[in-house]
């Protein structure tokens, strides 16, 4: 828990944008309303449908604030990190990446001695249930997470 107190610290009193809200966005979501419930948090997207599950309440004063359509990059500037998913480039946009970051970067700066990776052209599924099976019947903590698992 110290750890994941770590990667709090590092976002509370942040105003937070979450760029590209597909799994991984809506997973950062639910993970800041659920750790940090009062965090300022933006979602951007380019495609405005995106956020047709995103389920609002009028009388909250903590909703997202949403951006989407062609200027959706130009919410970075309002915010203080943001949390990019993996679909989305960066390549010839004007962006302070200074504030860029991603669940796996946080993930692994906190985490990084209780990582296995797994890479490589075929069989990384495969490998990683693998070892996650037997991590889990040697009696130890494992999670299964990346293009495998849940977000």
């Amino acid at each position: 828990m110290l750890r994941m107190n770590a990667i709090f610290k590092r976002l509370r009193g942040k105003r937070i944008l979450i760029l590209g809200f597909g799994r991984e966005g809506k997973s950062s979501l639910a993970f800041l309303q659920k750790y940090l419930p009062h965090a300022e948090v933006g979602i951007a997207d380019k495609n405005e449908n995106a956020f047709k599950d995103l389920n609002i309440n009028p009388s909250n004063p903590n909703n997202p604030k949403l951006y989407f359509g062609d200027n959706y990059f130009d919410a970075i500037n309002d915010y203080d990190i943001v949390l990019k998913t993996p679909g989305i480039s960066l390549l010839g946009k004007d962006v302070d990446l200074s504030k860029i970051t991603s669940q796996t970067d946080l993930f692994l700066e906190e985490f990084h001695s209780q990582i296995i990776g797994i890479t490589g052209t075929k069989g990384k599924s495969t490998t990683s249930t693998l070892i996650y099976h037997l991590l889990k019947e040697s009696g130890r903590d494992a999670f299964l997470a990346g293009n495998i698992g849940i977000p």
